[in-house]
C-alpha cells in the first residue's frame, strides 16, 4: 500500500490498482480489483488503516471491466457501501460483463481464469 497524497492511498492487485480515500465522513474505494482477491486486499487495507469494512461508504466505479468490479459484491456485502457507476458502464455490470469489447487473447485468457 502506498499514500500517494494525504489520505489516499494506492492498492495493487496483481495488474491492477485500487485506490482508498479516507475522509471525514467515510472511506472511498475506486474499483474494486479482481473478484476474491480485490476484497481480501481492500479488507485487509482498511485494517491496517484502523478502519473496518463498515468504515467504506462509498465505492465508485470507472468502468464495467472485470479488474475494476471484480470483487464489487463481496465488498458491497461486507460493507454496506452505495456503489457508483456510470450510466454507460451500469447495465455491463448488472449483467457482469465488460463494458467494453476485450479483443486481446491473453487478457481474454486471464478474465477467464
Amino acid at each position: 500500500m502506498l499514500e500517494v497524497i494525504n489520505s489516499v492511498y494506492q492498492l495493487p492487485n496483481s495488474f491492477v490498482n485500487l485506490y482508498l480515500i479516507l475522509e471525514p465522513n467515510g472511506v472511498t474505494l475506486i474499483d474494486t480489483g479482481l473478484q476474491k482477491s480485490g476484497a481480501v486486499v481492500v479488507l485487509s487495507a482498511l485494517k491496517s488503516l484502523g478502519q473496518r469494512a463498515t468504515d467504506l461508504k462509498r465505492i465508485m466505479i470507472t468502468h464495467a471491466d472485470p479488474d475494476h468490479i471484480g470483487s464489487g459484491a463481496a465488498l458491497k456485502t461486507a460493507s454496506g457501501a452505495t456503489v457508483m457507476i456510470g450510466r454507460g458502464d451500469a447495465p455491463a455490470m448488472a449483467n457482469g460483463v465488460a463494458s467494453r469489447p476485450i479483443n486481446n487473447a491473453i487478457v481474454k485468457f486471464v478474465f477467464g481464469l
